[in-house]
């Protein structure tokens, strides 16, 4: 028998001051809670939840002299928690000291490239952050010890999540002014936070670290500096300079999750038995934030702490998006974070976010969103669990923790991303996984994870984004496409390593250095040769411009060509393909059904090939996840939908979750 996913909620608002005031917050009518009421607790307990979440104040701790803190409000909610037969989880912001502590000589605030203002965060490099999260750390095992099932970790940032501020000025900033009474114009802004000198001395410690000698740095950087004490940070990308831009944003995403490593490190000596959870916020992946999604997981494995992302239906706020793309728009954000756990074998969480106003069918789809990242437990605002208790009595028995069967992998473009600063997700790689999200079931394999040995869990690989890699991430896709693995990609241009090598990506799609690419005349007829392999590219009705492609390698099969050469391809490499669609993003539509064809047919290429496992291989709304034993569909249409299953005949009733057994 599976076991049942571990549910947690809320117990209070975790944006409210124990003072009660609300000025700055846009609360409707019976929204504010600052304890959950009588009636919460019956129905929380009939619905499986177990956990209930304490959180400390934002901006501030609870120690209002040195030594002297004040527990009050939390032992009355700790308390109250554990009397009506729940478990307490406590969600403490160490990182925002109190005031009398900024006053102290050992104090050093995060300070912003930009602009050189401080803000009174203590900075990530500073000498006294650590020894400041033990004292903090020991008080709370002394004053709960036996007290706390789990601790939410708060890190740092806005709200205590492992990155730095999101620098959402409506949020972030808001608080920050109405909690510390701080009126500066950028108190809170997008940017890097390492001005301070700590932070420099480290970055140069880093490079020495990286880098032998500063002739060797030199080199890489193309720069002059004549030892690695004069070594500055880059302020923006260079097209010829490259490694430096990246070796900056290495480091400073590295500095967050070493830090949340020895923070981690400090909670496990004190609560060697208690859950241990890392937040993981900023889905849309903004440089400045600092988050790693897949360092992070791998660094929390040693310290046996939990990932728990604040993603889970993230975009189903996009009102101005049809109901199932709110879904698709959620899930490779999601699974970013989840496929890393899944490789480094560490619990995943998700994490509704804030505010608690989502819909039913919101409610739905974020469930599911549960179910298809094999999630050990699942947090959600108290006041949207009895908002929509119907959805949860419906599907709870579907909350257990079990692993999806997932063939197939989309690369997320790690370079490529950051090397554009000022760009948020990757919109190429966001919009193709979401589409094919209808069709297909899939993983997020980032450089990084790729690099660790993540493809020998996947069968296939599917590139959207990214012109400029590593080359050790085009060396490890070349070997595992030599094992056997399946990759497609579409025609994005030239595809570098950082140092200007494409000769690696041309072998594995078979161009050669007189390939040459024409533009038929309008209305040239294409011709499909594998009529069997290309079913689904062959139907697909809509117009494009078409390139053909000549003077391809001798290990290319022609999958469709014309006059002038091919337009879809399958290069061999030992005893896997790269399979080349020739048109540009423009001709998105067609390229997904070269997917399509690719992962559910690939026995017509070579018999070697094992197509995946589906039972929803059609464009109209139902999403699927497949297990050992059953299948879950999700419809997020207003219409009902049929699939069979085996000899079953299924019923997937609008906006709801369907479980289909095979026995």
């Amino acid at each position: 028998m599976k076991k049942p996913m571990i549910l947690s909620a809320s117990m209070s608002d975790a944006w409210l001051p124990p003072s009660g005031k609300t000025e700055s917050h846009r609360y409707k009518k019976g929204e504010l809670l600052t304890e959950l009421p009588d009636h919460f607790y019956p129905v929380l307990r009939s619905l499986g939840f177990s956990l209930l979440q304490v959180d400390d104040e934002f901006f501030t701790t609870c120690e209002e002299g040195k030594g002297q803190w004040n527990w009050e409000d939390f032992d009355g909610r700790v308390s109250r928690i554990r009397s009506e037969g729940f478990n307490a989880t406590f969600f403490p912001h160490w990182h925002w000291p109190p005031p009398w502590y900024e006053r102290t000589k050992g104090f050093v605030g995060t300070r912003c490239l930009s602009h050189n203002r401080a803000v009174p965060c203590l900075s990530l490099w500073s000498p006294g952050i650590l020894p400041w999260f033990n004292r903090c750390i020991k008080e709370l095992r002394n004053q709960y010890a036996d007290d706390l099932s789990a601790i939410y970790l708060g890190i740092h940032g806005d709200f205590g999540e492992a990155m730095f501020f999101l620098g959402d000025e409506k949020l972030g900033a808001k608080m920050l002014v109405y909690f510390r009474g701080l009126h500066d114009a950028h108190p809170l802004h997008r940017d890097f936070w390492c001005n301070d000198r700590f932070a420099k001395a480290d970055f140069r410690k880093f490079l020495a670290r990286k880098y032998e000698t500063v002739s060797d740095l030199n080199l890489h950087w193309n720069s002059r500096y004549s030892s690695f004490a004069t070594a500055r940070y880059p302020r923006s990308v260079v097209p010829r300079h490259k490694r430096q831009w990246l070796d900056f944003v290495e480091w400073y995403h590295d500095s967050m999750t070493v830090f949340c490593g020895e923070v981690a490190g400090l909670y496990r000596k004190y609560f060697p038995d208690t859950r241990l959870m890392l937040p993981m916020g900023g889905g849309l992946e903004t440089l400045q934030i600092g988050q790693d999604n897949t360092g992070l997981p791998r660094a929390m494995k040693k310290h046996g702490v939990t990932i728990r992302s604040t993603a889970g239906g993230v975009c189903q706020s996009f009102t101005a998006l049809p109901v199932p793309e709110r879904f698709s728009r959620t899930y490779p954000i999601i699974k970013r974070i989840s496929s890393a756990c899944k490789f480094y074998k560490l619990p995943f969480w998700l994490e509704a976010p804030y505010p608690p106003k989502m819909s039913y069918r919101g409610t739905v789809a974020r469930l599911f969103e549960v179910i298809c990242c094999a999630a050990e437990g699942y947090y959600e605002w108290a006041l949207s669990v009895v908002h929509n208790r119907k959805a949860f009595e419906k599907y709870k028995g579907l909350l257990v923790q079990d692993k999806p069967k997932v063939d197939v992998a989309v690369f997320y473009p790690t370079t490529f991303q950051r090397l554009r600063p000022q760009s948020s997700y990757p919109e190429r790689f966001w919009v193709g996984a979401s589409d094919i999200r209808r069709i297909i079931d899939y993983d997020v394999l980032d450089e990084r994870l790729i690099g660790d040995g993540a493809l020998r869990g996947y069968r296939f690989l599917i590139i959207f984004e990214g012109d400029i890699m590593e080359a050790r991430t085009l060396a490890a896709i070349t070997r595992w496409v030599r094992g056997g693995g399946v990759v497609v990609s579409y025609d994005m241009g030239k595809v570098l390593s950082v140092e200007g090598d494409d000769a690696a990506y041309m072998k594995l799609f078979g161009f050669t250095q007189t390939t040459r690419r024409s533009k038929p005349d309008k209305g040239s007829a294409r011709s499909v040769v594998s009529t069997g392999f290309l079913r689904h590219f062959k139907s697909c009705k809509r117009r494009y411009d078409r390139y053909f492609y000549s003077d391809l390698s001798s290990n290319v099969t022609s999958l469709a060509r014309g006059e002038k050469g091919a337009h879809v391809w399958a290069c061999k490499t030992g005893r896997g393909y790269g399979i080349f669609f020739g048109g540009g993003w423009e001709a998105k539509e067609a390229l997904y059904e070269v997917i399509r064809d690719a992962v559910y047919n690939p026995q017509m290429l070579d018999k070697s090939l094992k197509s995946v496992k589906s039972f929803n291989n059609v464009w109209d709304g139902l999403f699927e996840t497949l297990f050992s034993d059953r299948v879950v569909f999700l419809n997020m249409t207003a219409r009902p939908i049929r699939r069979k299953v085996g000899r079953k005949s299924a019923r997937v009733d609008p906006f709801s979750i369907k479980e289909v057994t095979f026995k």
